[in-house]
């Protein structure tokens, strides 16, 4: 299976390829844009690509199966760069599409529900409310170009919502977020080799359990499934919350 993973040079990046690569099923092949090469993890084959141009692009893209892209990029500083990665996004999926990707696993953000009090009891339903820091608009705007390409054209989306990553050695409260390599690791594998039967899926998955502002229903389901064919609309029959989609 022929993977194609986007903003090398990031830290979710990085360990993700270490870690799928050795698997002897994946074929990774990674990418980031020129002006991150010298930031770069050395023990990485990184192509290079600014992706401002499909006819640069689908060489990149050629005979991989799926693309996992990420909403956030140090590049993402002000209201003009975060237009270029924007375009960027676009851009790349346009190619992944006139390529024949099947798949997209899409990396976003819980922090777009940093604006609901931390007492709700929020799941993949609701409705994103965003703070007006440029890395949480990035995750908001991002989702609308990936998402209206599923609605569009022959691809299955999975739109994963995740939080900051656990530090080792950093004092954690009952009520903080955050998500394991270890979990992470796993939800996207699963992702990989998991089929959905909708075009378009969202699954939040972080690692405190005492943590009850996200609801972990959906991402505990999805996991446990072992079937080819899994049929999300009809398993995560959520309750409708008051502030829903």
């Amino acid at each position: 299976m022929n993977i194609l993973i986007t903003t090398a040079s990031e830290i979710s990046s990085e360990k993700l390829i270490l870690f799928l690569s050795k698997n002897k099923k994946y074929n990774i092949k990674c990418t980031e844009l020129s002006t991150f090469k010298e930031s770069c993890n050395k023990d990485l084959d990184v192509v290079f690509n600014n992706l401002d141009d499909s006819k640069n692009i689908n060489p990149l893209i050629d005979k991989s199966d799926i693309l996992i892209h990420f909403a956030k990029s140090k590049i993402i500083t002000d209201s003009n760069s975060l237009n270029i990665y924007l375009r960027n996004t676009y851009n790349l999926l346009f190619s992944a599409i006139q390529k024949g990707i099947k798949k997209i696993i899409f990396i976003s953000d819980l922090d777009i529900f940093n604006y609901y009090p931390d007492n709700y009891i929020i799941n993949e339903n609701w409705h994103p409310k965003p703070s007006t820091k440029i890395l949480d608009l990035s995750s908001h705007l991002s989702e609308f170009i990936v998402k209206e390409y599923a609605r569009l054209f022959p691809v299955k989306v999975i739109n994963l919502r995740i939080p900051k990553f656990f530090e080792s050695g950093k004092q954690y409260k009952k009520e903080d977020i955050y998500i394991s390599f270890d979990d992470y690791y796993k939800i996207i594998s699963h992702s990989i080799e998991q089929n959905i039967y909708r075009d378009f899926e969202i699954i939040h998955a972080h690692s405190n359990v005492s943590n009850l502002k996200f609801s972990l229903n959906k991402m505990n389901k999805f996991l446990s499934l072992d079937s080819e064919q899994a049929n999300l609309h009809e398993v995560f029959e959520e309750p409708i919350y008051g502030e829903e989609k």
